[in-house]
């Protein structure tokens, strides 16, 4: 939904740049989203710029903002409002202009209570709500997301396959816990283990 957002705007032909928070590690934050000056710590041999200059002029995706801890929600916070970002080790703010989304698995209540997010940074960041339900409650969905993942992986793999009804049944039934993130993984699973005839070499478990 991100991407399509970005797509869709007039910052199409900016970058898109997307940041997993869950999966970055806290004393690692200030140089991967800020960026360093030469020196600035061991190992900065060089000057690098942080992704939220890569992200100057398109947007900027935060995947999982309520895992964000809360001293650097801080740092994120002066980011938003002043529209500029310092790299660690220098003194001189850059100037910065990116469209912000974000996203989370926790509900926009638990968020705006303050157990998770500073409020302040809720409220900067709480201008427009998209809330995506579960794949499972959007099973409408689940023929056009299937076909998007076999064109992509028919492509990657140059393998076709060929759903059976009974498959295609199974999956419908199958829960998605995982969403359409499992879902396009077992797409690519199944691909990638065609046999002949165009159908998987193994069954699959749904």
């Amino acid at each position: 939904v991100a991407r399509l957002i970005h797509r869709e705007s007039g910052r199409v032909t900016e970058p898109f740049v997307h940041v997993d928070l869950s999966a970055t590690h806290e004393t690692l934050f200030e140089s991967i989203l800020f960026g360093h000056a030469e020196g600035a710590f061991t190992d900065a041999g060089k000057a690098k710029a942080g992704l939220i200059e890569a992200a100057n002029l398109g947007t900027l995706f935060l995947d999982g903002i309520g895992e964000l801890p809360k001293r650097q929600q801080a740092k994120l916070l002066t980011v938003l409002q002043n529209r500029e970002v310092m790299r660690v080790g220098e003194h001189q703010p850059r100037l910065v202009n990116f469209r912000l989304i974000c996203a989370t698995h926790i509900t926009i209540e638990q968020l705006a209570d303050g157990q998770h997010l500073r409020q302040d940074l809720f409220f900067r960041i709480n201008t427009v709500v998209l809330e995506i339900p579960a794949l499972r409650h959007r099973m409408d969905d689940f023929k056009a997301l299937t076909d998007h993942f076999l064109h992509i992986f028919y492509h990657k793999y140059d393998k076709q396959l060929k759903l059976k009804q009974s498959e295609i049944a199974a999956m419908r039934k199958h829960t998605w816990p995982g969403n359409v993130r499992e879902l396009e993984n077992t797409i690519e699973r199944m691909v990638r283990l065609l046999g002949e005839g165009g159908h998987p070499l193994q069954e699959m478990d749904f």
